[in-house]
Formats: structure tokens, C-alpha cells, sequence
């Protein structure tokens, strides 16, 4: 069994099949991401050359774009010249949870503030329009825009769940935030606007750990060496 984090793998604890689990996290093409344009994509949005904090998810519920909103509100204030970006479609408009967004901005009157762009499938141009990337999801297996942003050299503010805390190394490659507290977010979501070369840093440090850790190579090589040892195995030769 491969699962992709050690959150993942914790669910087969009580199946008693802890010894066949075998942990490979997912991979990304880093080139891909270095062709990010964020010239173009910031000319197609009319961004120009403001502060862009961006969060790319699908629009459902467990994501808490909610608390991305709220968090928004927080540092509207603070940095008057901010955008804060949703990037992502929902998958299902009949959940109506977009119009629950939507409604949240206008209450806290971010028209101007918040945006939605809908789905977009340049991903390595959408990060690299952005600058700081923020994931405030209540859960995740995983956490692929992690990695993803990382190999955008973005720094990445997220929530302390699930397979985050094996991609984003608290304090070196992002800031670790508890789950559905706006305040800790919009906290280090502001740091990291006021401090452009910790964020410079956090960003560098996270390409680095993408290519060590996440790259389509190391996902490839640790398969492959799992295959092996299972059919290297005496029991599956016979």
C-alpha cells in the first residue's frame, strides 16, 4: 500500500496493516513551475505590481476559503494596496458555497479587496503572480499547492493538518498556523508582506526542498525502489 503522507498512512494503524503501508509523497515537474509568467498573468488580472496574496483551491466547504476571507479582513486595513486572490472553481454550484463566499465579502464590505477568478489552468502562471500563498483548509492528505507554490518559489502561510507539516517546514519554508483561526493567519500572512526578505527566503528554502523532496524524480525513484522490494521478495518469486 503507498500512501502519500504519514497522515494517510496513520488511517491503516487499526487495520492492522501497518507493515505493507509504504509512504512516497507526490511529485511535481519543478521546470514547469520556472516558467511560471507572472508578467502576463498580472497584465491579463490588472494587478500591476501590488501585494498579491493568493489561495488556490477548489470552492469547497473543508477548504475555509471563509477564513482566507476573514483573514483578508484582518489586513485590509493594514495594507491598503493588498489583493487577496481565491483561485479555484466550485465543482458543484449547487452546494451554493461561492454564493456563502461571496456573501462574506460583501458583509465585510472586501469587494474591492477580494477576488475570485474562477478556474485556471495555467498553475505555474498563477503562482507566479502571486506573493504569498496561503492554504487554510480544516484538513489534507496531502496538500499538493503546497509543493506546488514551493516550486514556485513562493513563501506559504498554512494550517497545521493532516500531510501539511511533512511539505512546509515551519519558520524555514512557510508558517504553520492552527486550523480555522483567522487572526494566527492574517498574523503570519502579514509577516511575511512586511518582511519581503523573509518571504524571499521561506521561498527560496521551499524550491530547495521541492527538488530534494517532491520532485517527479524522487516520487519516480522511491516506486521503483518499493517495486522492488516487493518483487524482490522470496514469497512473490515463488
Amino acid at each position: 500500500i503507498i500512501a502519500i503522507s504519514g497522515a494517510v498512512a496513520n488511517r491503516f494503524a487499526d487495520l492492522g496493516a501497518q507493515d505493507k503501508v509504504r509512504i512516497v509523497h507526490n511529485g511535481v515537474d519543478i521546470a514547469a513551475f520556472a516558467r511560471g509568467d507572472r508578467a502576463a498573468w498580472r497584465a491579463h488580472w490588472e494587478w500591476g505590481e501590488r501585494p498579491v496574496v493568493g489561495m488556490v483551491a477548489q470552492l469547497i466547504a473543508w477548504k475555509r476559503q471563509d477564513i482566507f476571507i476573514a483573514t483578508a479582513a484582518i489586513l485590509a486595513d493594514r495594507f491598503p494596496d493588498a489583493l487577496f486572490v481565491l483561485i479555484g472553481a466550485e465543482p458543484d454550484p449547487a452546494e451554493g458555497y461561492e454564493a456563502i463566499l461571496r456573501a462574506q465579502v460583501v458583509e465585510l464590505g472586501l469587494e474591492d479587496r477580494v477576488v475570485f477568478t474562477g478556474f485556471c489552468d495555467d498553475v505555474p502562471g498563477v503562482f507566479a503572480a502571486l506573493d504569498v500563498v496561503v492554504l487554510t483548509s480544516d484538513n489534507e492528505a496531502f496538500g499538493r499547492v503546497l509543493i506546488e507554490a514551493m516550486a514556485a518559489a513562493k513563501p506559504v502561510v498554512a494550517t497545521r493538518c493532516g500531510g501539511v507539516p511533512e511539505i512546509v517546514l515551519a519558520g524555514q519554508t512557510g508558517l504553520l498556523v492552527p486550523i480555522s483561526d483567522a487572526h494566527a493567519t492574517a498574523e503570519a500572512t502579514g509577516a511575511l508582506l512586511v518582511d519581503g526578505e523573509k518571504a524571499r527566503a521561506f521561498g527560496a528554502a521551499g524550491l530547495e526542498r521541492v527538488r530534494k523532496e517532491f520532485s517527479i524524480a524522487a516520487h519516480v525513484q522511491q516506486v521503483e525502489a518499493i517495486l522492488a522490494e516487493v518483487l524482490g521478495s522470496d514469497e512473490n518469486r515463488h
